[in-house]
């Protein structure tokens, strides 16, 4: 149970390893054999059929907006890896997730985000109509989606940008 409670709230076994140091712990290949054991496969298949019940829904609809954002797990040029995660405006249902590894780009992170929303878009454009993406003004995403000569131009995709992030950027400027 500890390693599936740990997995589940997003910490990390080292974080909960401190908490408990005079405690009596597992060790730390016992918690991923663990949870490796009981934990990943029952995630994996609850994300896949939530997944799936979401996708099948908005099939239904002949135009979906999608808003997408990538999250590194540090700031700065050092980052080593980015999931993009990507959600249907109307439910908020999450229709995508992916991660790129900086070893990926040939160790650059400022592009990880670009291919994080590449692969996105290419799982999500045979499944989805997808008239409109909302994203932040991430300069290489929106030359993706520029609707003269971008890459997904041939899709007729709109591409708007957050207003959250531009407010944001702004509320740094004053």
């Amino acid at each position: 149970m500890l390693s599936a409670n740990i997995l589940l709230s997003g910490n990390n076994y080292r974080k909960v390893a401190l908490l408990f140091k005079f405690m009596v712990m597992v060790s730390e290949s016992t918690f991923f054999r663990i949870q490796d054991a009981y934990c990943i496969e029952p995630v994996q298949e609850y994300w896949d059929k939530t997944r799936a019940e979401v996708l099948e829904s908005l099939r239904q609809k002949n135009r979906v907006v999608v808003l997408g954002d990538g999250r590194m797990d540090s700031p700065g040029h050092c980052a080593q890896f980015c999931t993009y995660t990507t959600i249907e405006q109307d439910s908020r249902g999450i229709v995508h997730i992916v991660s790129v590894d900086k070893r990926e780009t040939n160790r650059k992170s400022v592009i990880m985000e670009k291919k994080c929303f590449i692969r996105t878009m290419e799982a999500l454009l045979p499944e989805l109509a997808i008239k409109e993406v909302v994203t932040d003004a991430h300069p290489q995403i929106s030359a993706l989606l520029n609707p003269e000569r971008g890459n997904y131009y041939a899709w007729g995709i709109q591409h708007s940008l957050d207003i959250w992030h531009a407010a944001k950027s702004l509320s740094k400027k004053l």
